[in-house]
């Protein structure tokens, strides 16, 4: 799996102790990350807590703004509902192969999509109140990547080099496990797309 050395997008600065996906952003060195078991005053703070975003830091209860959290949504490259259909491994990282069911922003064109993950036997919904402020519980590195195998998630992609991942933001909630076409998440998200459109 390749590497992608861009810098993370100007959403947030992120200041890493630890490491992210192999696919993930570089992060600027040198600041130690929250430290596992320090309280946070959220429902969702992360169990191996190793990446710490400057922006996050400096706002209460350590959670993106909602407006932030709406331009997560509208600079998307492409918006898709996806399962988790069964795992595989590349370059030796454990992957996860998802089927694209529907898809809220494109182009995306492909009806599969794989990227590093690996599954576990308990649903990971988020805790917090929609719009979620912040990743599931499992994003403790910066990225959430457990996944329950038949699950469905609502993937924010961005197109990093030649793929789209939806491992773009740290913290942030671009890859959801959702509820079906009644979920609250997923309602919120049509709602942005619908007021912006965009291509």
């Amino acid at each position: 799996m390749k590497h992608f050395g861009r810098t993370t997008p100007a959403l947030a600065l992120v200041l890493l102790s630890g490491s992210l996906p192999a696919h993930a952003p570089e992060a600027a060195p040198g600041v130690d990350g929250i430290r596992p078991g320090e309280p946070t005053d959220h429902g969702t703070e992360p169990a191996n807590a190793v990446c710490r975003i400057q922006i996050l830091v400096e706002q209460p209860g350590y959670l993106y703004a909602v407006p932030q959290i709406r331009e997560m949504v509208l600079q998307s490259d492409a918006i898709a509902r996806v399962i988790a259909v069964d795992t595989t491994r590349i370059d030796e990282h454990p992957n996860v192969r998802f089927r694209t069911t529907e898809v809220l922003r494109g182009p995306l064109t492909q009806t599969q999509l794989t990227d590093e993950g690996y599954f576990v036997d308990e649903d990971g919904f988020n805790t917090l109140s929609v719009p979620y402020q912040l990743v599931r519980r499992a994003g403790g590195s910066c990225f959430a990547t457990s996944y329950r195998q038949g699950a469905e998630y609502l993937f924010l992609l961005k197109r990093r080099e030649d793929r789209l991942t939806p491992y773009s933001v740290p913290l942030g909630p671009t890859n959801e496990q959702i509820r079906g076409d009644d979920d609250p998440w997923l309602k919120w998200v049509r709602e942005q797309l619908a007021e912006s459109p965009g291509p």
